[in-house]
């Protein structure tokens, strides 16, 4: 029995108890009065003197006070407990929402179908990369391979940000291959952390906590998809439209070798399920 349970139970179980003490009450009212009203009677027919009548009816109205006082704090007992219990009511209507919101957030992450690497065929290997060697057609399948066990997080983060899950997954395979790991030192001195080799120096803007990146898996993924609006966002200031290669040549860098990285990466994203190098990435599509 949880917590909840057994607060709810111990204020039903004051409840209850409140009623048989205020039916209690009612009853010691009741003869106490029948009391006094035998014994006015009984002093007609008894002469009782007045004087003695008096003091019993003085102790029958100090006895409605206490009663009165008593019913006063029962009624208070009885509000208390009826607050607790409607606390309890809305925790517990709090929490099924909460599930029910993370039921829908699994079933709309299930219902996304990312691409694995068996999924890819061989064909569609050579038509992408016509060019290259099965050698090297092996590699980016190893390298496509890793980040498939990232997909149910890849997606997550993605609907949060409304970003293309296929081109995070894509930018994936070309910076880490799904292995959370810290580069080696850049020719600036800077390094590059986790899924999504986030640069130290590029970004050092965001305050990101680049250690956590290596510890948490959906942090690294989530300031790599930052990393993605921030390009989307900054090829608009330069007049580019915020097509996947456009994106992919920022978030390598607006170079010569950036724009190399897209020739690649967006061969990459084409081997996803309908995707192409026209697609802008602003939604997920």
């Amino acid at each position: 029995m949880d917590m909840n349970d057994q607060s709810f139970r111990m204020h039903s179980t004051i409840k209850k108890k409140s009623r048989r003490r205020i039916k209690l009450t009612n009853a010691k009212r009741f003869y106490t009065w029948v009391l006094v009203l035998l014994l006015m009677i009984s002093s007609m027919v008894l002469h009782i003197p007045k004087s003695e009548l008096d003091t019993v009816f003085a102790f029958a109205v100090n006895n409605e006070v206490e009663i009165s006082q008593e019913v006063k704090e029962v009624g208070l007992v009885q509000e208390s407990v009826a607050i607790k219990i409607q606390e309890y009511n809305n925790e517990i209507a709090n929490k099924k929402k909460l599930e029910a919101k993370i039921i829908a957030e699994q079933n709309k992450i299930k219902s996304y179908a990312m691409p694995t690497v068996d999924e890819v065929s061989y064909e569609k290997w050579n038509q992408v990369f016509p060019d290259k060697s099965q050698g090297y057609i092996r590699s980016m399948r190893a390298r496509f391979k890793g980040t498939d066990k990232h997909n149910d997080l890849i997606v997550k983060v993605c609907l949060k940000y409304d970003i293309d899950p296929e081109f995070a997954k894509t930018i994936m395979i070309k910076e880490s291959s799904g292995h959370n790991i810290i580069s080696k030192p850049n020719t600036n001195g800077s390094r590059d952390w986790g899924l999504m080799q986030v640069n130290d120096s590029c970004w050092s803007n965001y305050n990101f906590d680049y250690q956590r990146m290596l510890e948490d898996e959906e942090y690294a993924i989530e300031c790599g998809v930052i990393c993605i609006v921030d390009k989307i966002n900054y090829a608009k200031h330069l007049g580019l439209e915020p097509t996947a290669f456009n994106v992919l040549w920022l978030y390598n860098g607006y170079s010569e070798q950036g724009r190399r990285y897209a020739e690649e990466g967006i061969k990459v994203y084409n081997l996803m399920p309908n995707r192409d190098s026209n697609f802008t990435i602003t939604i997920a599509n």
